[in-house]
């Protein structure tokens, strides 16, 4: 891996870090709300973006 990929996918992480606490937040937010919809939706953010971070993991494992 060149040093740009590893800051690519350093950038990367970070991106998914902040993604992730965003949706932790309005999703506490919406349960305190009682919002189903945003707590669904925000449910369906967080497995997405789960999905994403095991295909970035596995792009940077491989060669």
């Amino acid at each position: 891996m060149t040093p740009l990929d590893a800051w690519d996918m350093a950038v990367l992480r970070l991106a998914l870090d902040f993604l992730r606490h965003h949706a932790d937040v309005s999703l506490a937010t919406a349960r305190a709300q009682h919002n189903i919809r945003k707590q669904s939706a925000f449910l369906a953010l967080r497995a997405q973006i789960a999905v994403v971070r095991t295909k970035l993991h596995a792009m940077q494992v491989s060669p």
